[in-house]
C-alpha cells in the first residue's frame, strides 16, 4: 500500500525514507517530489497493515533530516506518479 509523505525537507533521502519507514515493515518502493523548497514522497509497504502503523504513529520532530513536522496519509491516486488515470 502506498502512502504519501508530506512536508519533507528538499534534503531528505530515499536511504533516509527507507531507513526511517523500515521500522513498520517492508519497503517496496520509495518515490522522491523533485522540489526545491518542499518535497514530498510516496513509500510503498509491503502489505497494508505496514503502512496502516506507519500512517497512524506519531513522527517526532526531526524524524528526518531538516524536517520538522511530516504529515502522512494515504495515496491519493491524483498525485500518484504511478498512477493509470483511473484505469
Amino acid at each position: 500500500l502506498k502512502v504519501h509523505v508530506g512536508n519533507l525537507s528538499p534534503v531528505v533521502t530515499e536511504a533516509d525514507l527507507r531507513n526511517y519507514f523500515s521500522k513498520y515493515g517492508a519497503i517496496l518502493d520509495v518515490w522522491i517530489s523533485d522540489h526545491s523548497k518542499s518535497s514530498f514522497a510516496f513509500v510503498t509497504f509491503g502489505s497494508a497493515a505496514d503502512a496502516d502503523c506507519a500512517v497512524l504513529d506519531t513522527h517526532p520532530i526531526g524524524c528526518l533530516p531538516g524536517t520538522t513536522n511530516i504529515r502522512m496519509g494515504y495515496a491519493d491516486r491524483a498525485d500518484d506518479p504511478d498512477a493509470n488515470n483511473g484505469e
